[in-house]
C-alpha cells in the first residue's frame, strides 16, 4: 500500500500539494479554536471516554435528526456516501491503482457506484427540502456548499462511467450504476471520451478542492464539531439554567464574545444551519426579533472581544419565552435559550439595563415573595382545604407546594385544592408551608436576576430548615423543575409534578375513576413545556385521561415534546407584548382547530393564557381538576 500511495503521489504531485495546503490550513484554524478554547471561561464539562464514544455512537446513528424523517433520510444518504466514497478512493488510488489489481478491484467499484447513488438521492432530498418546502436556509454560502457537493457527486459518477467506456475494465460487472450509463457514450470516438473524462476529473478535484478548503470555514466544520459538542454535554435536565458564580467580582452573564463558555464555543461552532431552532420559536414564528438561529450566528460571526449587544438586538433577548423548544429540536445539542439567558444575566447583573416591567417582578420577590409584589393568603387557602400547615420540627409525607400563582390566581387555587383533596382521599399525609413558603426564585431566574434567585435559594433552604418532608409535589412544572432540579440536594427526598403523583396513585390503585356515568365531553389537553420538554411528563397524562369517564380525547397537530409553547414563561407572563401576533398564536390557532368542548393544561401559566384566549368561547381548566371531579378514592384507600 505504501509503494501505491508513493506512487498516486508522483502522478498527481500538484493535486497532493494543493490538499497539503488545505491541510496546512487545518491545522492553522484548528490550533487557533484550540486557543479560544483555552482562554475560555468554564471549565465544566470534562471529556470522558465514556462520553467521547458516546458522542461518536450519536454522531453515527444520527436519532436526535430522525424526528424529521425526511432530513434522518437525507443525512443517512449523505453521510453513508461520503464515507463509501472515501472507502473507495483509498481502495482505487493508494490499494489498486494500476494493473492486475486495478482490474480486481469489483468491491471498489461497486462501492463507489453505491456512494454516488446515495449521494445523488441525499442531495436531491436536501434540495427539496431547501427550495421546494424551504425548511432549511437558502443562504449563498448554505446554496454554494449544496452545489458544490451536488457537482461533485454528478461529475465523480460520470468519471466512473466513462472509465468503463473508456477502458472496458474486468470489474464493470460490478459497477452495477456506471456500467449502464457508459452504454449513453457507446460510438462516441476515443479521443472525445478521454477529453470529457479530463474534464470530469477536473470538476471532481476542483469541487474536492475547494468543499475541504472550506470545511474549517463554513458550517461544514460540524462534522467534527458535533462530535467534540456531544462529547462534552454536561448531562443537565432540559429545562435546568446553569448556575453563575456571584462570588467574584465578574463580569457576570455573558457580555462578550470572550465570555462564551468552551460548551457554548463547542455549540456555535458545532451549528449546521439547518433552522429547526427557528421553526419551533413562538417568537420567530410570530414575527418577532428574536430568532435563535441568528443569536447563534452572530455570536459565531461576531469579533472575538466584541460586545455582544452590539451585534445582537437587545429587544430580542426579552422575547424568549425560555420554551425549551429550540434546544429539544437541535440535532446538534445546542441550547440556544442558556446563551440567552446568560445575555439576560449581563443586561440585569452588569449594564442594569432590562425592561421596566420587571423592576416591578424583581422587587416583589424580594419584598413579598412572589412576583406580583401582592400579600399573599397561602395559609388561608390552605386551611380552607383542611391542608395541615407545617412549623418547626414537623414532618409530612407529601409537602403540596403552592407556587406563586396560588395566591393570586382562582384557577391555580382550585388545582391546588383539588390536588389536596385527592390526597387526602387516598390517605397520603400532605401538609403545606402555608404564608411561611418563599417564592422559588424560577421567575427572577429566567429573566437573569440570578442574585435574587441565589437569594431565595437561602430563603427556602431557612424555611425547610428542621421540617422534615418526604417528598414535594407541585401543581406548577416550573415549580416542579425548579425545587427539583435546580436546588440543592438535601431538602428533600424527589419532587414531581401533580399528575405525576397522581399517576402513581392511579397505578397502585389507591384512586379509582368514578364508576357511576358522566356525559361524554370532547377534551383536548396541551402540554405545557416544562411538563413535557422539561419533565418529560407526556404519556402518563394521557393514560389518566384515556381513563377518567366521561373523557372524550382529541390531540393537536403538535404535542409531547413537539407541543406549541403558550407563550407566557421565561418572564413573559409580566411582560409587554409588542403588537402583532401572541406568541401562543400557533397553539390557539390548533386547539381551536380541535373543536374540543373542554381545554385543558397542567400549568398556572398555560392555564391562565388558555383562559385568556379562549374564556369566552371554551370551557378551560386544568387536568388535576379535572381528574378530581371524576376520580375517588379507592376503597382500600377509604379504609386506610
Amino acid at each position: 500500500m505504501w509503494n501505491e500511495f508513493l506512487y498516486s503521489i508522483a502522478t498527481y504531485p500538484y493535486l497532493y500539494a494543493l490538499f497539503t495546503g488545505v491541510m496546512l490550513l487545518w491545522i492553522t484554524v484548528g490550533l487557533h479554536a484550540l486557543r479560544r478554547v483555552r482562554q475560555a471561561p468554564d471549565e465544566r464539562p470534562r471529556l470522558t471516554f465514556k462520553k467521547f464514544g458516546a458522542a461518536f455512537q450519536e454522531a453515527l446513528v444520527q436519532r436526535r435528526i430522525w424526528r424529521r424523517p425526511l432530513a434522518g433520510a437525507m443525512h443517512l444518504c449523505l453521510f453513508a456516501a461520503g464515507v463509501l466514497i472515501l472507502v473507495a478512493y483509498i481502495m482505487t488510488h493508494h490499494v489498486a491503482p494500476r494493473g492486475e489489481a486495478w482490474q480486481a478491484s469489483r468491491t471498489a467499484h461497486f462501492i463507489a457506484d453505491l456512494g454516488v447513488m446515495l449521494g445523488f438521492v441525499g442531495h436531491m432530498l436536501a434540495g427539496w427540502r431547501r427550495f421546494i418546502r424551504k425548511e432549511t436556509s437558502r443562504a449563498f454560502s448554505d446554496v454554494l456548499l449544496w452545489g458544490l457537493g451536488f457537482v461533485f457527486i454528478i461529475a465523480y459518477g460520470l468519471a466512473n462511467a466513462l472509465q468503463v467506456a473508456i477502458t472496458d475494465p474486468n470489474w464493470q460487472r460490478a459497477a452495477f450504476l456506471s456500467r449502464p450509463i457508459a452504454g449513453l457514450f457507446s460510438g462516441m470516438a476515443t479521443l472525445t471520451l478521454r477529453s470529457l473524462y479530463g474534464l470530469v476529473w477536473a470538476l471532481v478535484h476542483g469541487s474536492l478542492f475547494v468543499g475541504v478548503l472550506l470545511v474549517p470555514l463554513t458550517k461544514w466544520r460540524h462534522v467534527l464539531a458535533i462530535v467534540v459538542n456531544l462529547a462534552h454535554a454536561d448531562d443537565l435536565p432540559p429545562a435546568v439554567a446553569v448556575s453563575e458564580d456571584l462570588n467574584g467580582d465578574g463580569p457576570f452573564g455573558l457580555g462578550r464574545t470572550d465570555q462564551l463558555s468552551k460548551k457554548q464555543l463547542y455549540e456555535t461552532w458545532a451549528c449546521v444551519r439547518c433552522g429547526r431552532c427557528s421553526t419551533v420559536c413562538p417568537a420567530t414564528m410570530t414575527g418577532k426579533m428574536l430568532d435563535p438561529l441568528k443569536l447563534i450566528e452572530a455570536e459565531l460571526e461576531a469579533p472575538r472581544m466584541a460586545s455582544l449587544p452590539d451585534f445582537i438586538d437587545q429587544e430580542a433577548l426579552w422575547q424568549c419565552s425560555m420554551c425549551l423548544a429550540c434546544a429539544d429540536v437541535c440535532p446538534a445539542d445546542i441550547a440556544p435559550w442558556r446563551h440567552l439567558l446568560d445575555m439576560r444575566r449581563e443586561r440585569v447583573l452588569e449594564a442594569a439595563e432590562f425592561p421596566q416591567e420587571l423592576q416591578g417582578v424583581f422587587r416583589g420577590i424580594e419584598r413579598r415573595g412572589n412576583p406580583w409584589g401582592t400579600a399573599t393568603n397561602k395559609s388561608e387557602i390552605a386551611r380552607e382545604a383542611g391542608v395541615r400547615l407545617l412549623s418547626k420540627g414537623d414532618s409530612c409525607d407529601v409537602l403540596l407546594w403552592m407556587g406563586c400563582m396560588v395566591a393570586v390566581d382562582p384557577l391555580a387555587q382550585q388545582a391546588w385544592r383539588a390536588m389536596a383533596q385527592l390526597l387526602a382521599a387516598a390517605d397520603v399525609d400532605v401538609a403545606c408551608l402555608g404564608d411561611a413558603e418563599p417564592c422559588c426564585g424560577d421567575a427572577a431566574r429566567r429573566l437573569g436576576n440570578e442574585y435574587i434567585w441565589q437569594q431565595q435559594v437561602e430563603t427556602v433552604s431557612d424555611a425547610m430548615h428542621d421540617i422534615h418532608v418526604g417528598r414535594v409535589v407541585s401543581v406548577c412544572p416550573h415549580c416542579a423543575n425548579t425545587l427539583g432540579n435546580e436546588y440543592p440536594q438535601g431538602l428533600w427526598q424527589g419532587v414531581s409534578h401533580a399528575l405525576e403523583e397522581l399517576s402513581c396513585l392511579a397505578q397502585e390503585g389507591r384512586i379509582v375513576p368514578e364508576a357511576h356515568q358522566v356525559k361524554p365531553c370532547r377534551v383536548v389537553y396541551h402540554d405545557p413545556c416544562y411538563l413535557a420538554r422539561g419533565l418529560d411528563v407526556i404519556d402518563s397524562v394521557r393514560r389518566l385521561l384515556v381513563a377518567t369517564p366521561g373523557c372524550e380525547l382529541v390531540e393537536p397537530a403538535h404535542k409531547g415534546k413537539d407541543v406549541w409553547c403558550c407563550g407566557a414563561g421565561g418572564g413573559q407572563m409580566w411582560l409587554q407584548e409588542d403588537d402583532g401576533a401572541a406568541l401562543g398564536q400557533s397553539l390557539f390557532d390548533e386547539l381551536a382547530n380541535t373543536k374540543a368542548e373542554l381545554i385543558l393544561s397542567a400549568c398556572p401559566y398555560c392555564d391562565t393564557t388558555l383562559q385568556s384566549e379562549f374564556g369566552n368561547t371554551n370551557d378551560v381548566s386544568d387536568v388535576v381538576i379535572f381528574i378530581a371531579n371524576r376520580w375517588r378514592a379507592s376503597d382500600r384507600s377509604d379504609q386506610g
